[in-house]
């Protein structure tokens, strides 16, 4: 028998009554007639399963229009996760979870919700060609046990799936076999639903959803999202009057909008380090990487503020296995000079792969920083600015896409779920998907630390991981920015540690 200490194996049977959060409660469009937002990323399809990386449409629609077995709840810095589609579960194997699903519940399209629908969608989920965002990757698919009881499996022992599956969207069983519906449209059992899209996916409107099985009041009867890929235009069209919230902007941005809505971030701005290069094979160059990043010029001067120390590691400290004992490479130019030039890396040839959008002008501005002072070392750095496609395509799937692997590679990453296994899982264990490193007795270490199947021991054993990792340096670890939206004076709403996890029934209030 698998121990689980207190984390698992304990059934949750509460009912949440999921009202809105911000002091908009009401009958349903009791406020202004709509919402209207602003992003930097196209919106791409509106299949949230099949293109989990899609971080645009799951803003726009989890938990809005697709649901859920579960909802996240913050309370400050707190996560909690609570019933939603599912209205208990426990961990039965650990490999297993085991959930009881709501009764009389419908999709927007009049069919009944059940034990059908979230095998599809799992399954779909699971499938090696669906692009998964990181925190799924351990999902391996689901078996009905009967109509309302549906059996979850994961790929290594997972004591957090509670957690997991507030990120997948149930669609109805068979959604997405037609391709263009699903490219076009979402069906889900959510307050609000589809209501139009433009052909050119640059306007989306959402419009309240009058058959909702739960007991949800939204302020606004509507919520229309514009794709405004120019940040300062996003700015000019807040304060205009044109839209209540905008996001993806940059800090400065940030400083200058009327108001914010802010949220800790569980999530790391990392480089990705490819060890395809006999340079970054030696271990004197990845941490020459890192001595050279000035960690609090970049918060205090291109962030505004708006981030924290990652402290020499991928998680934040409420995740499961971080390490309280490790902290960031000093900056020290002068160190990371001695160790280029120690290991004769000088003049050596790099890439370095960010994208155009998606995290805003952050992630373009933070290359260009820590290139201009990687060529202070006298390193060779080539920055390649790709559209969001692009970036996917040949760099965060690089591995799964077997393409050559950017030198570097920007990109955000942690966990949603507050789990380590996910991102060792990612990054350390030598695997297909997204890891660009490979060190031996590390995989082995990561490896033996995610089978374990008591969550204490595995805690113990994740943060010798980190520790381990810190030393050999396949990353580099920058900052840990803060979730943050743009709104007009009066907008109140909720963000959460995953910069895409919006609920708009929470959001109220007039200009």
């Amino acid at each position: 028998m698998f121990s689980r200490s207190a984390v698992a194996a304990v059934a949750v049977s509460m009912v949440i009554a999921l009202s809105a959060c911000s002091g908009g409660s009401g009958s349903q469009g009791s406020g202004d007639e709509t919402l209207t937002f602003s992003t930097g990323s196209e919106l791409g399809t509106l299949d949230v399963v099949a293109d989990q990386v899609n971080g645009t449409a799951r803003r726009l629609l989890l938990g809005s229009v697709v649901e859920g077995l579960t909802k996240v709840v913050s309370d400050g810095d707190k996560l909690s996760w609570n019933p939603l589609l599912a209205t208990s579960w426990e961990q039965v194997e650990p490999k297993r979870w085991r959930f009881k699903l709501r009764d009389g519940v419908t999709f927007h399209d009049g069919s009944t919700f059940d034990a059908d629908d979230v095998v599809w969608t799992i399954s779909k989920l699971a499938d090696p060609a669906s692009a998964k965002d990181s925190t799924l990757a351990t999902i391996a698919g689901a078996k009905k046990v009967d109509d309302l009881t549906v059996d979850i499996l994961t790929t290594v022992p997972s004591f957090f799936v509670d957690r997991t599956v507030a990120a997948i969207g149930i669609q109805p069983d068979g959604w997405g076999k037609d391709a263009k519906a699903a490219q076009n449209n979402s069906i889900g059992t959510g307050p609000y639903k589809v209501e139009r899209v433009t052909p050119a996916h640059d306007t989306a409107v959402l419009a309240i959803n009058d058959k909702y099985w739960g007991d949800v009041n939204p302020y606004y009867k509507k919520v229309e999202m514009r794709v405004v890929p120019d940040t300062g235009a996003r700015l000019a069209g807040l304060r205009a009057n044109e839209t209540d919230v905008a996001f993806d902007l940059s800090p400065d941005l940030l400083d200058a909008a009327p108001a914010t809505v802010t949220a800790p971030s569980t999530e790391i701005d990392i480089l990705r380090i490819s060890d395809a290069k006999p340079a970054l094979q030696d271990v004197r160059v990845r941490q020459a990487l890192n001595y050279a990043v000035d960690r609090d010029s970049l918060t205090n001067h291109l962030r505004f503020g708006f981030a924290q120390a990652p402290h020499g590691q991928g998680v934040t400290p409420q995740v499961h296995g971080y390490n309280p004992d490790l902290e960031d490479y000093p900056y020290d130019m002068n160190k990371a000079k001695e160790l280029i030039d120690q290991a004769g890396a000088a003049g050596a040839h790099l890439t370095m792969m960010c994208v155009t959008e998606y995290y805003g002008t952050l992630g373009t501005d933070t290359c260009q920083t820590l290139a201009a002072s990687y060529e202070k070392l006298g390193l060779d750095i080539k920055v390649q600015l790709l559209p969001r496609d692009q970036w996917i395509a040949q760099g965060l799937l690089a591995p799964q896409n077997k393409v050559p692997a950017p030198d570097l590679f920007y990109v955000q990453a942690g966990s949603g779920t507050l789990d380590s296994t996910l991102y060792l899982d990612n990054y350390y264990t030598c695997g297909k998907v997204r890891a660009t490193f490979c060190d031996e007795k590390l995989r082995d270490a990561a490896k033996a630390a995610i089978d374990l199947d008591n969550v204490d021991q595995q805690a113990a054993a994740y943060q010798k991981v980190h520790a381990m990792a810190r030393d050999l340096a396949p990353m580099v670890w920058i900052t840990s920015p803060k979730n943050a939206a743009a709104t007009q004076d009066g907008i109140h709403g909720q963000l959460y540690s995953d910069a895409y996890t919006v609920y708009w029934y929470e959001w109220s209030g007039k200009k």
